[in-house]
């Protein structure tokens, strides 16, 4: 049942997606192309600035769709995982120990980014950028990026386990 709403739910927002943009694009090319002309007379520099403007002013638009496009699949997702993980621990006993292991190798990847980074600010040209560098932010992206290594580093040892097994049996 939740399967066919999940899938009912993905084949509404690609026909609202290709509805929306082809109302975009025919109601905003007559437009976008009369604002084109108007500054292919402007002088070059001119010219740059105002075709960048276009370009952004446009884009806007097309950007904010695929935010919100974003983060409706991204909030399905989620809830999606949430209700199979539940179902999951509810229906076998089995089902539940293994999502409690997953959650504790989980756990264990995020403690060990954060146990592995450094609040050190790194020897960089920080002086040129817009905002600062704290050593707060610097244990931050140094344990999100460990965190990337731990987990990349789980799918290849799984990845070769698998292949391994496969042929034992």
């Amino acid at each position: 049942m939740l399967n066919k709403i999940v899938k009912y739910v993905y084949w509404a927002l690609i026909l609202a997606s290709v509805v929306l943009a082809g109302i975009f694009f025919l109601k905003q090319a007559p437009e976008l192309q009369a604002q084109l002309d108007a500054a292919s007379k402007l002088s070059s520099e001119l010219k740059v600035a105002e075709v960048e403007s276009i370009a952004n002013n446009w884009g806007g638009t097309v950007l904010n769709w695929g935010v919100i496009l974003f983060i409706v699949v991204g909030a399905i997702t989620v809830l999606y995982g949430i209700y199979r993980f539940v179902m999951s621990m509810i229906e076998s006993k089995q089902g539940m120990i293994r999502n409690l292991v997953s959650v504790a190798v989980v756990a264990v990847v995020i403690l060990g980014g954060f146990i592995l980074a450094s609040n050190v600010i790194p020897a960089m040209n920080v002086d040129k950028l817009d905002f600062e560098v704290t050593a707060k932010m610097s244990k931050n992206i140094g344990s999100v990026l460990y965190m990337t290594y731990l987990f990349l580093g789980l799918a290849i040892v799984g990845v070769v386990y698998m292949e391994v097994s496969k042929l034992w049996k």
